[in-house]
Parts: C-alpha cells; structure tokens; sequence
C-alpha cells in the first residue's frame, strides 16, 4: 500500500509539471547596468555578510533559503544585509566575474566578464519598505567594490516597477529588455527595443 501511494504521488507530479509546461508563458526582464552611482542614505545599518550574521536571515524568512545563501557564500558571493532598528530588514548578494551566472530560471546565463558584477537575490522586508534601503544597498556595494569592479548588474521584471525605480534611484540605466516566450519545453529568446 505505501508504495502504490508513493507511485500516485510522483503521477500527480509528473502531470501537473506536465500542464504547467503546457502553457504558453511570456516575460521580459530589464537588464541593468551602473552609472553614474547616487549617494543614497538610509537610516539602516548595512553590513556584509560573515559567517557569524549569515543565519540574521530566518528572522524574517525563516530557513527556507538558508542553504542557499551559505551556497552563495561558499562560491564567493558576497552579501549585504541591513538592519532597521536592530532588525534584519534587506539582503542582496552580488557575483563577482568571471563567471556565468543563472539567476532567473528560463533565461539563459549571463556572462560576466572580470571586474563586472551581478546583483541579485535581493529583498527588503515589508516591514522595512519606504525607508531607501535598496538603493542605499545597491551604492553601498559600488562603493565597497570600486577597486574591483568596473560595472554591476542587475536583471528586473519589467512588472516590477518599484525594483525598476530602486535601480535607477541608485543611477543604474536600463540598457536591455530581453523577453522570454515558453511553450512546453521549449524557449525562444529575443532582445526587444
């Protein structure tokens, strides 16, 4: 009986996986690049991420991608975490070149060529929303790196208007909009205008 229910389980699985790809999907994601990096202040404490604070996290999400930000930092990551009155409140990690990185699923890797970066991965707390602390995260890090890198990253859903206007609060240019069209397994790739 145990593994006639096990034998369901994985046919209910292996159906829904094979309707969600049944679908047609499309989306279109900005590429960004700095600029010209604005100061911008908040009154957040941002830190970078040891050893020691890595775990600051679950605070907020619990250990749901604990082991991931561990992966990240053991692949040389670096990560920026900030605190609002004493609470976790932000995390961005960023990816040092050269290297291919696959940070959106369905999209092909981004190249990153030496002394280029990708930010990614990153998130504020509800709670921490309207006090600047993306864009303080993001000029933070360009003045951290400027010694070793010449230009970051970052790759937006063109939905997601409030990460457009962090980025550019921060004085990065959207320089690409690629979109993604799936059908099945199936992916067809474009840069639009």
């Amino acid at each position: 009986m145990f593994s006639i229910e096990i034998i369901i389980r994985k046919i209910v699985t292996s159906l829904t996986n094979l309707f969600r790809n049944l679908k047609f999907e499309s989306n279109v994601r900005i590429l960004f690049k700095s600029g010209v990096i604005n100061d911008n202040c908040t009154k957040a404490d941002i830190c970078v991420v040891t050893d020691r604070n890595i775990s600051d996290v679950c605070e907020y999400e619990g250990n749901k991608y604990l082991e991931k930000y561990k992966k990240f930092f053991a692949q040389g990551d670096l990560g920026y975490y900030a605190y609002l009155d004493g609470k976790w409140a932000h995390r961005t990690w960023v990816t040092i070149g050269p290297k291919a990185v696959n940070r959106w699923s369905h999209f092909p890797p981004f190249k990153l060529k030496a002394r280029e970066a990708y930010c990614h991965f990153a998130e504020t707390a509800p709670t921490a929303r309207g006090n600047n602390i993306p864009a303080a995260v993001l000029s933070r890090i360009a003045v951290d790196l400027k010694d070793k890198v010449d230009h970051f990253y970052t790759l937006v859903d063109e939905n997601n208007y409030a990460s457009c206007r962090v980025n550019e609060k921060a004085g990065f240019i959207g320089i690409k909009r690629l979109k993604r069209s799936g059908f099945l397994w199936f992916n067809v790739y474009r840069e639009l205008k």
